[in-house]
């Protein structure tokens, strides 16, 4: 995976696009001006570690999968979480729980594929 500045703003793009925010929304949810969060998307200037954060909280993801998601670390870490929250789920709960994700997981594939 390519660590420059570009790929990290795609990411950062792409992960808005998907929540429906719009550049103007977060950059104001961020405290930066609009034309830095074009600029930090475009992969065309620096940003702090504190923007990284603040970026990670509005979108609600980790900086992992804005710097890094395809480190083994980060899977494995999704992985895990996904085991405990399915962890003592009735048969009942596991078909309904898997039945939404498969619808979800086709939704992103169709938006994947616009």
């Amino acid at each position: 995976m390519d660590f420059s500045q570009k790929e990290i703003g795609l990411r950062i793009r792409k992960m808005r696009e998907s929540q429906n925010i719009t550049q103007f929304q977060l950059a104001e949810m961020i405290n930066i001006s609009l034309s830095h969060m074009s600029n930090i998307e475009t992969g065309s200037t620096n940003f702090g570690v504190d923007i990284l954060v603040r970026l990670a909280e509005a979108l609600q993801v980790s900086t992992d999968a804005l710097l890094r998601p395809d480190v083994p670390q980060v899977a494995m870490l999704y992985a895990k979480e996904m085991d405990e929250l399915l962890c003592g789920r009735t048969p009942g709960e596991m078909q309904l729980l898997t039945k939404i994700l498969r619808d979800v997981c086709m939704l992103l594939d169709q938006k994947k594929a616009d």
